[in-house]
């Protein structure tokens, strides 16, 4: 049986994330692929497509694992995983700081500019050592997310009733109960990836991947069906069980890495006893005012259900730094302390609390004395954050006086608020699928016009781009009744939905064109792919004009037509598209996928989507030649738009309009306003000439090495 020794490099080993790769690249053999760790005493082999099995091995860095392949693609499966491994589970550029050259590669090519520091600071206040006042004993835990925040306590506790556990006559009924709560629970996870990708970014979101990966696990529904088969109990103490099972096991590892693991196996318990005990969604009281959210240990999902609005900071009994929900608290910007033990779930709701999420102490009933120091050093820190902002607020020109507009990507009404109080001078990308999704029916016209002009309110006369529903492939609705798609990303989604639910576009195309006046209003169309496409989009926007001025609505007088850039095809036929449309506007996530063939939701192919590939930047460049010479405009509203390794190179391919993440706009503000627009070029012209992503990347480092960063 072939097989390879291999050790793990990787940081943290075989955890979470590294372990899903893991399983995902094993999976896309047909071959048995079988793991064992080498330097574990009496180490068992498990399957390697098993998500269960592989991080119960406990693999931390510098261990030895033992890869075995038997079938007809066994020499392609050790290979490829081989080659993950090595290649630290294809870690992207951002996890690695570059090395810093001593000179720029080339000495024609200009520097890259770096952000300037604020022009004034502030002094932060150091808080005093409250272990030193002996009245005010401080409980102290692990600060997992910095920051510093003052108010009242919220514990919160589950409002189910235990699980019942009684014998059934027929297992194979709980078999099929599990089947179907599973198939519930994958949609929660999927829709919880897609929010916290747009509240805290795509690394955080990265949690629930791995969370399906341990729900899809075939193990998991083996040992389920086993229990309920030979202990004869009901589906929830099989779930228990199995599940308590699985999470001793991790627990028994000394390394912190994979006992933090524990916590994602209790999240999905509680998800699948919560839907199987609470289907109306009443499990938990949540804060109705801003507050420190206490916990025993706050599981990803309980998380991301909060209200931010209503969060002061997270407080735990359990838990390390390096468990997801750090993770999401830094993503957020939250302060978080954890490990605190269980004296913090005695702490009665609406106790005053200070939380320092840099020291990792939590002070119950605090002096004034203190309070004020607090305060002050949390509003010194605001103070800070504010004067990044005003400078964002400001019209964003190159050195040279190049107009660059840098607008928001947005997925609701709060985050064009969060937007404009970031700097952004518009909405590049309104996602409207947050109106669709998690209901049982479509948003009618009515309350869909209702959204868009809230929206456009707080806009004013900054420009709102509104992207026609996006949904299908990972983002399925259950009212629309899609037929299984073995490959979802080239199947029905974006305007190809126009095939079986025209009403959907219609109906949303009413509700853009009776936007009020006086707004500067556009709609862009996904996933468009052939210029027949763009003449049927057009004429349908027609129609529905013509239809509601039959009607006595008032309408605008125009309504800009866009589409996104996202398949090769479209970006090949930029030139004739631009005959048609009044922008383009350029999704580099998606661009990338279909460019590489590498599925952007599948871990395993992960480490292929990189949009500093040469051939995804010449498609890029391609189409902001031809929108010029059309003078039209062309933006971006992928990751890279965000990306400040990529800001001026796009500025110097011709890009107009940046569109990213709220939080990332004051950043890139400052970068774009230190460059001109003939070095951006000539940064371009020599980024273009390399001929792998790595290169482009250590390119761009260079110059930013150069320039003293």
């Amino acid at each position: 049986m072939p097989e390879t020794t291999i050790i793990v490099t990787e940081t943290h080993g075989l955890h979470a994330r590294p372990a899903a790769l893991f399983v995902q690249t094993a999976a896309r053999f047909t071959s048995s692929v079988q793991v064992k760790n080498l330097d574990r005493p009496a180490g068992r082999t498990v399957d390697a497509k098993s998500m269960l099995g592989v991080t119960a091995l406990g693999v931390s860095q510098g261990q030895r694992i033992l890869i075995s392949a038997e079938g007809d693609d066994a020499a392609s499966a050790l290979a490829a995983l081989q080659h993950l491994v090595e290649s630290d589970f294809a870690l992207g550029p951002e996890d690695v700081t570059p090395p810093r050259p001593a000179t720029p590669e080339r000495a024609d090519v200009p520097a890259m500019p770096q952000p300037a520091a604020p022009t004034t600071t502030t002094t932060t206040p150091a808080m005093p050592d409250p272990a030193a006042a002996p009245d005010i004993p401080p409980l102290k835990g692990v600060g997992a997310a910095p920051g510093i925040a003052v108010g009242p306590t919220f514990c919160l506790r589950t409002r189910i009733a235990p699980p019942e556990f009684h014998t059934v006559a027929d297992p194979d009924a709980e078999l099929e109960r599990f089947r179907q709560v599973r198939e519930q629970a994958r949609d929660e996870l999927r829709a919880l990836h897609d929010r916290v990708v747009q509240t805290a970014g795509t690394e955080e979101a990265a949690i629930f991947a791995a969370h399906l990966a341990f729900l899809n696990d075939p193990t998991l529904e083996v040992d389920i069906a086993t229990f309920c088969t030979e202990q004869k109990f009901n589906l929830e103490a099989a779930v228990i069980a199995v599940l308590d099972q699985h999470s001793a096991t991790l627990h028994q590892r000394h390394d912190p890495i994979f006992q933090a693991r524990v916590a994602d196996l209790q999240d999905l318990k509680q998800r699948l006893l919560r839907l199987l005990l609470d289907p109306e969604g009443q499990a938990f009281a949540l804060p109705e005012q801003p507050c420190v959210v206490l916990a025993q240990e706050l599981l990803p999902s309980e998380a991301a259900m909060l209200d931010h609005a209503h969060v002061l900071a997270f407080c735990t009994a359990d838990g390390g730094p390096t468990s997801h929900v750090a993770i999401l608290a830094r993503g957020m910007g939250l302060p978080a302390v954890v490990g605190v033990g269980p004296a913090i779930l005695e702490v009665p709701d609406g106790t005053p609390a200070i939380v320092d999420g840099k020291s990792g102490k939590v002070i119950l009933h605090p002096s004034e004395t203190l309070v004020a120091m607090a305060r002050k050093r949390a509003q010194s820190e605001q103070e800070q954050r504010a004067q990044q902002r005003a400078v964002a607020q400001q019209m964003t020109m190159t050195r040279d006086n190049r107009r660059i507009e840098v607008v928001a990507n947005v997925g609701s009404l709060a985050e064009v608020n969060q937007a404009l109080t970031e700097g952004a001078e518009g909405v590049g990308l309104l996602r409207t699928e947050f109106l669709f999704v998690d209901r049982a029916t479509a948003p009618d016209e009515e309350e869909q016009l209702a959204q868009y002009r809230a929206c456009a309110a707080l806009l004013a006369e900054r420009p709102l781009i509104i992207r026609t529903l996006d949904i299908g492939s990972d983002k399925p609705v259950r009212y629309l009744k899609t037929a299984t798609e073995q490959n979802p990303a080239l199947g029905m989604r974006g305007i190809r939905l126009l095939n079986i639910a025209p009403e959907l576009l219609r109906t949303q195309l009413r509700a853009i064109w009776r936007i009020d006046a006086g707004h500067t209003i556009k709609v862009m169309f996904p996933m468009v792919s052939s210029i027949d496409e763009i003449r049927t989009l057009r004429q349908l926007v027609a129609e529905v004009a013509t239809e509601l001025r039959q009607e006595g609505q008032t309408i605008a007088d125009r309504l800009d037509i866009g589409i996104m850039v996202e398949t090769p095809a479209i970006a090949l036929l930029a030139e004739q598209a631009l005959t048609l449309v009044d922008f383009l506007s350029i999704g580099t996530n998606d661009l990338t996928q279909y460019t590489l063939a590498a599925d952007r939701t599948n871990a395993a192919v992960n480490y292929l989507n990189d949009a500093f590939h040469p051939a995804v930047l010449r498609l890029i460049a391609q189409t902001a030649r031809a929108a010029h010479d059309a003078g039209k405009w062309v933006g971006v509203c992928g990751e890279l738009a965000g990306d400040p390794l990529a800001q001026v190179l796009l500025v110097g391919l011709g890009i107009t309009e940046l569109s990213m993440s709220s939080a990332l706009i004051p950043a890139a503000k400052v970068i774009i306003r230190r460059a001109s627009l003939a070095d951006a070029q000539a940064i371009a012209r020599q980024a273009l000439e390399r001929d792998t992503p790595q290169n482009v990347r250590n390119f761009l480092a260079q110059q930013i090495a150069s320039a003293g960063g």
